[in-house]
């Protein structure tokens, strides 16, 4: 059998495999309420808090546009459940966002927290002037269950400037933390991550160190896509700088 034959015939079992979760992601498996819940795979033993940027300007839509269209099809065989709390154009609210974490401790899973929002060394921002340290977030949540904390493994902003928020989240109890300095490209930094992280099961450490190459690279090879990415958002330079701290852990061990 030719290669090519052997590569055609892996991408259709990767396809068909997938149509389940797109199904789900299709065919109203969400449920409304101040967060949105995706229920994805019952017998996995994890789940994830995602936190996305407000719909402020161009680049808060396409960060949207790509963790829609694309993370949740990395997500679905691995995750029990996403609770994802969506900014709208008068942003994020520190009330949906704890909602949401309270939904994922409720299950008795392991607990990741991912955000992709406008982000300093301290806070996260939920709006326009209003922003908020993420240990002053997540701290209320967790005391009205104090177990749960030994649940909590990977929290990673992607956002700017955001590597010195470790110590907070080491104080909440997380395992791991992965953040950014400097400039971020934020939606396609979270993309990049997980396709390594979930998908293809490296650890943070490495997922992390692939992440920045493959971004470092996009950045530097004039397609198309990255011609439209660019007017799109007006982001035309980028560090490709993830930085991990703590356990290195693989999500499939």
């Amino acid at each position: 059998m030719k290669f090519a034959d052997v590569r055609l015939r892996s991408r259709v079992a990767g396809i068909l495999q997938s149509i389940p979760v797109m199904l789900a992601v299709l065919l109203g498996s969400s449920e409304a309420g101040a967060f949105e819940t995706l229920r994805l795979n019952p017998a996995a033993e994890r789940v994830g808090v995602i936190v996305l940027a407000y719909n402020d300007d161009w680049t808060s839509y396409a960060g949207e546009w790509i963790y829609d269209k694309y993370l949740r099809l990395y997500m679905g065989k691995r995750y029990q459940a996403l609770y994802i709390s969506r900014g709208t154009k008068k942003g994020l609210t520190a009330e949906d966002i704890q909602a949401a974490f309270r939904a994922a401790m409720a299950t008795g899973a392991g607990i990741d927290f991912m955000t992709s929002t406008h982000s300093t060394s301290s806070t996260i921002q939920l709006q326009a002037g209003v922003s908020v340290r993420p240990e002053d977030l997540l701290a209320p949540v967790l005391a009205d269950e104090p177990g749960a904390a030994d649940r909590l493994e990977l929290a990673a902003n992607f956002g700017c400037d955001s590597v010195p928020q470790v110590a907070q989240f080491e104080r909440l109890g997380f395992r791991t933390y992965v953040g950014h300095e400097g400039i971020s490209a934020g939606a396609v930094t979270m993309r990049e991550f997980l396709k390594r992280w979930v998908k293809k099961c490296l650890t943070v450490h490495d997922a992390s160190s692939e992440t920045n190459t493959r971004i470092s690279r996009f950045f530097k090879e004039g397609s198309l896509w990255l011609w439209i990415y660019t007017k799109i958002t007006g982001l035309e330079s980028y560090d490709a700088s993830l930085v991990s701290s703590g356990d290195d852990l693989a999500f499939c061990e």
